[in-house]
């Protein structure tokens, strides 16, 4: 793996400072480099995941864990490039943040928060000081993945009283409705990670994991609950391919390889390789992910599709 010193980072950030375009106005729209950038190289003793962007790549988001196995330590990092870094949530082990998702326009926050056995869902917005916290209720258990939607849209994965599959949390009445919610296979070890909900939400995607870690990438229909798509592989997200087409889906198959699905024509085509984590604008456009030595990168997916 790639290990680069500090300085290394330093001169990325000075780097992705001189190449993007700032906004200075309401009329300047961010142009980050369209080339491939390292935004945060991995280091000894570091464990960068969850990556997390907004619409327009403005915000970038993801988990910083610092140590080894029960002594590790996670931060929850917020970037609005090019400014300063900020650490928006720091806790310890076995309280640490399992996964983070930001809102379309980079201005909330949401996070997943363990152990099992107190599971909590974290909001940060930006016009609020203080971290929304709601507690999960003591009859949902396997907890796994968040995803925000909108402001009354908040996904996770759980095991609740009606099954397993994809709930919603609503930050407005702190109320939780079912999604997709089934009774999964005997062979199905988790069932509802990695959710999302298409833009017309009437189709929903997560991940399963089968025994042998054999990982499933489903598309089902939010009001019959019918499996639409069935895929070898991980963390599926829907997105738009061009404006002109339909939504289509991304997602990770076994050998690391990004994969887009065109609804349209049933098709499916290679986009990136040695990727293990990752997270794409809703437009399509821009593709934020770790690669197999852990550095997280930004990517202009245009001349890619």
């Amino acid at each position: 793996m790639r290990q680069p010193a500090g300085s290394s980072w330093l001169a990325s950030v000075l780097l992705l400072a001189t190449l993007c375009s700032c906004a200075t106005d309401d009329e300047t729209v961010f142009e980050p480099p369209a080339e491939e950038l390292i935004i945060y190289a991995q280091g000894p003793g570091f464990n960068n995941r969850s990556p997390t962007l907004s619409r327009d790549a403005r915000v970038l988001a993801w988990i910083r864990a610092t140590g080894h196995n029960l002594g590790a330590k996670h931060r929850v990092v917020r970037w609005e490039r090019p400014d300063p870094i900020d650490t928006l949530y720091y806790d310890a082990w076995p309280r640490g943040i399992e996964a983070i998702d930001l809102s379309d326009d980079g201005r909330h926050l949401v996070g997943l928060l363990g152990p099992e056995e107190d599971p909590r869902l974290l909001l940060k917005s930006e016009d609020e000081e203080t971290t929304r916290k709601f507690e999960i209720p003591a009859d949902y258990s396997d907890i796994r993945g968040t995803r925000w939607v909108d402001e009354n849209t908040v996904l996770f994965g759980a095991l609740g009283p009606l099954g397993q599959g994809v709930w919603c949390w609503n930050p407005a009445n702190d109320s939780i409705r079912p999604i997709c919610v089934s009774y999964p296979n005997p062979w199905e070890q988790r069932h509802g990670d990695n959710p999302d909900l298409d833009r017309s939400g009437r189709r929903v995607c997560f991940e399963t994991r089968a025994r042998g870690w054999r990982f499933k990438s489903l598309v089902c229909s939010v009001d019959s609950g019918e499996v639409l798509l069935d895929l070898d592989g991980s963390i599926p997200r829907f997105w738009t391919i061009t404006p002109e087409e339909e939504d289509g889906l991304i997602y990770l198959d076994s050998h690391e390889y990004l994969r887009g699905v065109r609804f349209s024509k049933n098709e499916t085509f290679f986009i990136l390789q040695d990727i293990t984590d990752y997270d794409v604008s809703p437009d399509g456009r821009w593709l934020f992910f770790r690669d197999n030595a852990l550095n997280l990168k930004l990517r202009d997916l245009r001349d890619l599709r």
